[in-house]
C-alpha cells in the first residue's frame, strides 16, 4: 500500500494538479479580453464635473469593502496562513531527502525544529479560521459545507504529518494517510475554490480594476 501511495497515486496526483491548473489558466484567458487603451476601471466624476483621483478611489474601495480596510487583523493571519501553507512542504526536509531521492534534486531545508513550528502555526491558524467561519455571524453566512470540507483537506496533510514525524500514533498507517491526504489536496486545488491560489495572480496582474496590482491588460468579456 505504501509503494502505491508513494508511487503511481502521487505521479497521477502530480500530473492532475499540472494539468488542471493549466485548464485553468486557459478558462481564464478565454473569459476575459485585452483592453486595448484604458483599464476596465474608470474613476466617475464627481458632481462638480472633476473626477476622482484613482489612487482616492482605491483608497475608500479597500477601507468600505475589504478586509484590508474593516479587519486589518485578518490580513495578517491569512498571509501568514497561506505563507505558511506553501512554505512548510516546500522546505520540510523530508520533503527535500524524497525529491533528492526521486528526481535528483535537492531543495533548500530549514532545520526540523522550524519546520515543526511552522506546521503548529498552520494548524493553529486553520482552527481559527474554522472557528470564525462557524460562530461568527457574518462568516458563517458566507459559508457552505464545502468550505468546511475543503478546510479540512487542507489541514489534514499538516496534520498527520506532524502526527507521523513525532510517532504519536502507529507510523505506517499515519504516514500512508499524510501521503493520501497530500494528494488529494493537490487533486482538489485546480477544481474547488482552492484554485484562488492560482486566480489571486491571474487576475490581480492581469484584470484591471481598482483592486488590482497593476492596471491590467485584460477585461472580463
Amino acid at each position: 500500500m505504501y509503494e502505491l501511495v508513494r508511487g503511481p497515486l502521487a505521479l497521477a496526483a502530480f500530473f492532475i494538479f499540472l494539468f488542471g491548473l493549466l485548464f485553468q489558466t486557459v478558462r481564464f484567458y478565454r473569459l476575459t479580453k485585452p483592453v486595448r487603451s484604458s483599464p476596465a476601471y474608470k474613476p466617475q466624476p464627481r458632481s462638480d464635473g472633476t473626477r476622482h483621483s484613482l489612487p482616492s478611489v482605491q483608497r475608500r474601495a479597500w477601507k468600505q469593502r475589504t478586509v484590508l480596510g474593516m479587519e486589518p487583523g485578518m490580513v495578517v493571519v491569512t498571509a501568514v496562513f497561506h505563507a505558511g501553507l506553501i512554505l512548510t512542504p516546500l522546505t520540510l526536509l523530508s520533503h527535500s531527502l524524497l525529491i533528492q531521492q526521486s528526481w535528483g534534486v535537492r531543495l533548500p531545508a530549514f532545520p526540523e525544529s522550524l519546520s515543526d513550528l511552522m506546521t503548529l502555526l498552520v494548524i493553529g491558524l486553520g482552527c481559527y479560521l474554522l472557528y470564525r467561519r462557524v460562530v461568527l455571524d457574518r462568516a458563517r453566512s458566507i459559508t457552505g459545507p464545502m468550505d468546511i470540507v475543503l478546510l479540512a483537506v487542507v489541514l489534514a496533510p499538516f496534520l498527520t504529518g506532524f502526527l507521523a514525524y513525532h510517532q504519536w500514533l502507529s507510523y505506517r498507517p499515519m504516514i500512508i494517510a499524510h501521503i493520501l491526504s497530500g494528494e488529494l489536496m493537490l487533486v482538489c486545488i485546480p477544481f474547488t475554490r482552492l484554485a484562488h491560489v492560482l486566480f489571486f495572480f491571474l487576475t490581480r496582474l492581469g484584470v484591471g480594476s481598482e483592486f488590482s496590482f497593476v492596471r491590467g491588460s485584460r477585461d472580463w468579456r
